[in-house]
C-alpha cells in the first residue's frame, strides 16, 4: 500500500517549484497537504484491491489456499465490499479537496480511479497493465497538478507523454 499511496506525493515533490508553479514553498508548510495526499494514494489503493477481490470472488472460492480471505469466508459479503470500495473512491476525491480543488487535479484523479475500476474488471484480460499503468499514472499527474504546481495546459506535451508513456 505505501507504495500506491506515495504515487501523488512524489508527483508533487517532483514538480514542486516548477516554472509554471512560481515559487517552492518551504517543506514545512506542505507537510499536512503531503499528508493528505498520502491518504489519497491510500484510499486507492483499498479501492483497487476490494474491487479487485470482489471481482475475482468466483475464482477465488475455487481455490482451497485462499478460503481465509475475507470474502471468500464470508466474514465480508460482496455487497460490503462493494460498498467499501465506492466510499474508498469517493474518499480519494474528499483527501484531495484538502488540498486543491483545481479541476484537473481532479480530472486526473477521476481518471486514474476508473482506469484502475477498469484493470480490476476487465483488464487482466488483456495483454500488458495497460489500464493500471495509466491509473499509476494519473495519479500521479494528479498529485504534481495539486501540489506541485504542475499546470497541464503549460506543458500540453508532458501531461499527454505522461499519460500515454505511463
Amino acid at each position: 500500500m505505501a507504495l500506491t499511496a506515495l504515487v501523488p506525493v512524489v508527483g508533487a515533490l517532483v514538480f514542486m517549484g516548477e516554472p509554471s508553479s512560481g515559487t517552492v514553498p518551504p517543506a514545512g508548510e506542505v507537510v499536512p497537504e503531503l499528508m493528505a495526499l498520502f491518504v489519497t494514494g491510500a484510499l486507492l489503493h483499498v479501492f483497487g484491491f476490494v474491487l479487485n477481490e470482489w471481482a475475482d470472488l468466483e475464482v477465488d472460492r475455487a481455490s482451497k489456499d485462499l478460503q481465509d480471505k475475507p470474502l471468500v469466508s464470508g466474514a465480508i459479503s460482496p455487497d460490503e465490499a462493494k460498498w467499501i470500495a465506492v466510499l474508498a473512491a469517493v474518499g480519494t476525491f474528499l483527501a484531495l479537496g484538502f488540498v486543491t480543488f483545481d479541476p484537473w487535479a481532479h480530472g486526473a484523479l477521476l481518471g486514474s480511479v476508473l482506469l484502475g475500476g477498469a484493470y480490476d474488471l476487465w483488464g487482466k484480460r488483456m495483454p500488458l497493465d495497460v489500464l493500471l499503468a495509466g491509473s499509476i499514472t494519473l495519479l500521479l499527474l494528479s498529485g504534481a497538478i495539486a501540489l506541485g504546481g504542475f499546470d497541464p495546459t503549460y506543458a500540453p506535451h508532458i501531461t499527454l507523454l505522461l499519460c500515454v508513456g505511463g
